[in-house]
């Protein structure tokens, strides 16, 4: 199935085991960078100004998602985590997406359905936008990750829905 198209030369494929998580080590250290860097620049910013970041709710959402897209470009890994609507048909799931359907009758008349409410879904890249189903499966095997059921990759895709117009993705 094929969700949507990104940027080329950036086909995503996708699963549902996703890799450890952070550790509270490492997030003690993340804070400890972050209050490290904040005291050196302090004299630049305005305490009036600093208190209303403070009291809006963008600021920690900023940090946490400048963090996880660092950490993504780095590890070549993508994960997110959605509650998937398991209520709707295969073609009204696709359709709550808002993206162009590419997808024959017959494969979305024989979706596979999973029970699962929330999934975790792993992206990984192949470096290119045509692949061959043995290079999917290959990828899916390295990483030790099974492919994700159409219905949880449609959940992402509405869910996060620039995801799709940076990178490209689908299952199998």
């Amino acid at each position: 199935m094929r969700q949507s198209r990104g940027r080329k030369g950036d086909a995503m494929a996708n699963t549902m085991t996703p890799p450890k998580p952070v550790t509270p080590k490492q997030i003690e250290k993340v804070v400890a960078k972050f209050r490290n860097r904040l005291r050196k620049g302090a004299d630049q910013m305005p305490v009036k100004i600093v208190q209303e970041v403070l009291e809006g709710k963008e600021l920690d959402h900023a940090m946490a998602d400048l963090f996880r897209r660092l950490v993504e470009e780095r590890g070549n890994l993508i994960v997110r985590t959605v509650r998937v609507n398991r209520s709707r048909t295969p073609q009204q799931a696709i359709e709550a997406t808002g993206r162009e359907m590419n997808i024959a009758p017959d494969v979305l008349a024989n979706m596979p359905i999973v029970e699962e409410e929330t999934v975790t879904v792993t992206f990984f890249c192949i470096d290119r936008t045509a692949f061959t189903m043995a290079e999917a499966d290959e990828g899916y095997r390295s990483r030790g990750l099974v492919p994700v059921d159409p219905i949880a990759l449609a959940a992402v895709n509405e869910a996060y829905p620039s995801f799709a117009d940076e990178h490209s993705n689908a299952t199998q």
